[in-house]
């Protein structure tokens, strides 16, 4: 499956997230068509029939939107995606994630994302409580030497 950076037509909305949605279907085409699309750089997966299975968005500091249609997780896309977030940004990246979401915090924490802040939901649309991660050559480095060391005696 390719991973490409190109300028989208956007067909339908990708599929539901298990967090209630306060915009419609035309409301979130609209905000990927006139903000998303022209203010980020997106990537896109596609299926042998072109269609989008996965997309990541990249800020110049943030790694702001990762998403992987559920029927398509579990293929090594999304962490496909995450290695070229970091190679394009190699000197760090950050991301939100919801602290409900517990297969992507444990997907971010496999990949050397460490967090570094908790939110109440107040700062975030969906008024979910979040938490923030951090991703930086020097972290990684250290939590891969902290797994090998294993367990510290005191």
């Amino acid at each position: 499956m390719p991973i490409e950076h190109r300028h989208l037509t956007l067909g339908r909305a990708f599929g539901e997230t298990g967090l209630a949605r306060r915009e419609t279907d035309q409301q979130v085409r609209r905000w990927i068509a006139e903000v998303l699309l022209p203010t980020e750089e997106v990537w896109v997966v596609t299926d042998p029939g072109e269609v989008v299975v996965a997309m990541m968005a990249l800020s110049s500091e943030m790694l702001d939107q990762l998403y992987v249609v559920p029927a398509w997780t579990g293929r090594g896309i999304g962490s496909r995606l995450i290695e070229l977030a970091k190679s394009r940004r190699p000197s760090g990246l950050d991301l939100y994630t919801f602290q409900v979401n517990a297969d992507a915090r444990r997907f971010y924490e496999r990949h050397d994302f460490v967090e570094v802040a908790r939110g109440d939901g107040s700062k975030n649309e969906e008024g979910q409580p979040d938490v923030r991660y951090a991703w930086r050559p020097s972290l990684a480095s250290v939590t891969a030497a902290e797994a090998q060391a294993g367990p510290t005696k005191g």
